[in-house]
């Protein structure tokens, strides 16, 4: 590096998590982070249809790979209960349980599942509009009463908010470092931003699939979405966002 190249967050970052960063809690003999969220006995949990070999369309993969693009603009029309399981089914669902690891439909460092989905639902069957959580484990999702905002909160806080506002489905991607960050010391940061764009990835070809335009969204105001949904941005906050929607 050039002698007068400024010191900038980019590079103090990529230095701070090289691989001869500071060690691993697991190597420090810390306690294991507890993985998953919990709901209260009070929450509406709502199961989603199984996502079958009957009920995943027949597709062309070659298809979905070159028309695969990012969409804005969507019809009014609601998704199906159905078309919403198998969005999170395969972004985040669970394709296998080996003892105590999880193995989903996307890489994750170590396995160690670092994030939770949130969901700003305008339109799908069945479904009042509001913010929800996806359990894995239970392939259904929860109603979060417990949040501080509201579905406009959430828009409110992209540059763009009538994205928000006139998708489908939002999905947001909240990061839990806590739990890559035992396994990979400092390391752990850089995993966290690979693996939001293999989960996002996926949503683009399964939205795809079933004839639905995904856009990723990167560009938030992050106080304002992390309060919306009611996460306090140190041991959770939102990574990145992408809105769903009926071509």
């Amino acid at each position: 590096m050039d002698i007068d190249t400024p010191i900038t967050p980019g590079i103090t970052f990529l230095r701070d998590t090289s691989t001869k960063s500071a060690s691993s809690g697991r190597e420090a003999g810390l306690p294991e982070p507890i993985e998953k969220k919990v709901c209260m006995p009070v929450q509406q949990i709502i199961i989603l249809p199984e996502v079958s070999k009957d009920t995943f369309p027949q597709v062309n993969l070659k298809k979905i790979f070159d028309e695969r693009e990012s969409v804005r603009a969507y019809s009014d029309k609601p998704l199906s209960l159905a078309e919403l399981s198998i969005l999170l089914h395969y972004t985040q669902g669970i394709r296998q349980i080996t003892g105590k690891m999880e193995y989903r439909y996307v890489p994750s460092a170590g396995a160690c599942q670092a994030f939770e989905t949130y969901l700003l639902i305008n339109r799908v069957e069945g479904i009042k509009p509001g913010i929800y959580r996806y359990l894995p484990l239970d392939h259904a999702i929860v109603l979060e009463d417990c949040t501080k905002g509201d579905p406009d909160d959430v828009a409110k806080s992209l540059r763009k908010p009538d994205m928000v506002r006139k998708s489908a489905v939002t999905f947001i991607w909240v990061a839990c470092p806590a739990r890559v960050l035992w396994l990979f010391g400092e390391r752990g940061w850089r995993y966290l931003f690979l693996d939001a764009g293999h989960i996002c990835q996926n949503l683009y070809l399964a939205g795809e699939a079933i004839n639905c335009g995904v856009c990723a969204v990167g560009s938030f105001y992050d106080d304002d979405i992390n309060e919306a949904i009611g996460i306090d941005e140190i041991d959770e906050f939102v990574l990145y966002m992408a809105t769903v929607g009926k071509k």
